[in-house]
């Protein structure tokens, strides 16, 4: 007796759970049927949130600080409160166009291997950009950044022995420089 309601219990069980094999996952959209053979299944969207399009433009030319050749495979990024801004890409004239830009205030960041990123109307590093104002149906022209080198420096700092300097180190700065006499800082 006990085997039989086993049994029937595990039968059971097999039967309950294939059936919610098959049924889509809470919040799924469900297959949709065009032909008696045939079956499509429509996904829902990857991204829940979609973000503003608009119908502004943004153009611009990405070029090196150094001798001012343009600068292809540069990333340009449009950053603002709206989720999903458009970014683009430079071609092999360092140009860039992003598109069905909603209207508002943003700042536009350009970055690339081996390069400092900036943001448009920045001069120096660490100083800050300028923002760009844009409305509906608006096309602007002459958004161009000159991307500076990027490098680290490494090593050892000796005296005139060989032996390691005991003083402070250097302080990292984007602005000094190393003499002959030692480190120099920006401020003196």
């Amino acid at each position: 007796m006990f085997f039989r309601c086993s049994l029937a219990l595990l039968t059971a069980v097999m039967v309950v759970g294939n059936a919610a094999a098959h049924q889509p996952p809470p919040g799924a959209v469900p297959p949709v049927t065009t032909k008696p053979d045939q079956v499509r299944v429509e996904q829902a969207p990857r991204d829940s949130a979609p973000g503003v399009t608009g119908d502004a433009v943004i153009r611009g030319k990405i070029t090196a600080a150094a001798d001012g050749h343009p600068l292809h495979r540069v990333r340009v990024v449009l950053n603002g409160s709206t989720p999903n801004l458009p970014t683009a890409v430079t071609d092999e004239r360092g140009a860039f166009e992003l598109t069905e830009v909603p209207p508002g205030t943003y700042t536009i960041t350009a970055s690339r291997a081996g390069y400092l990123t900036t943001r448009y109307g920045q001069r120096r590093p660490l100083e800050p950009g300028r923002s760009v104002a844009i409305s509906s149906g608006e096309t602007v022209d002459g958004v161009d950044i000159r991307l500076a080198r990027g490098a680290t420096l490494a090593g050892r700092i000796a005296d005139d022995a060989g032996e390691p300097y005991r003083t402070r180190a250097p302080r990292r700065s984007s602005c000094g420089t190393c003499a002959a006499g030692g480190w120099r800082s920006p401020r003196g």
